[in-house]
């Protein structure tokens, strides 16, 4: 099934929650624990207040005006390309929801380097960097985008097809 204007509401409203998931999480955080404080959930996850000028891993952490930039960038261009492609029944579920997923982790990102000057990390799992809801949401957006286009590519099964078969 390939999601077309009737899904656009569906959409919307995922993009709005994501978002304001990243947001709330993100306030909780800033009003209870101070940078660097953290509260241990279970063995090996912790809620703790970091702080990221940078990008993923705190990459260009000098280059904050860039890196927000380039994310309302990014952001006006997966808007324009969503909403084209919303228009259309020609795109999967799984990549529009991919897609769906890196915009709102972008704005939600993006709103923190606006309103802050960077960017509030929280979920930390020991052994990885500390990140967010957003952070989330671009990766498993991510993922959904590479797997629809891996699927879309995927050599056909149908046999009947194949010169002398």
């Amino acid at each position: 099934m390939t999601p077309g204007r009737r899904w656009k509401g569906w959409w919307i409203a995922c993009a709005v929650f994501v978002v304001a998931a990243d947001q709330l999480s993100k306030r909780w955080v800033s009003l209870y624990l101070d940078p660097g404080e953290s509260i241990p959930l279970c063995p090996g996850l912790h809620i703790t207040h970091h702080t990221n000028t940078g990008a993923a891993f705190g990459l260009l952490g000098n280059a904050p005006v860039f890196l927000t930039a380039l994310s309302a960038l990014l952001i006006a261009g997966l808007f324009f390309y969503t909403r084209h492609r919303l228009k259309g029944p020609d795109m999967s579920a799984a990549a529009l929801c991919g897609l769906i997923l890196v915009f709102s982790g972008a704005v939600g990102n993006l709103a923190d380097r606006l309103r802050l000057g960077h960017v509030v990390d929280f979920i930390d799992v020991g052994f990885w960097p500390v990140f967010n809801l957003a952070d989330s949401a671009i990766t498993i957006g991510a993922a959904l985008m590479a797997l629809a286009i891996l699927k879309d590519h995927e050599p056909s099964q149908d046999l009947s097809h194949r010169p002398g078969g």
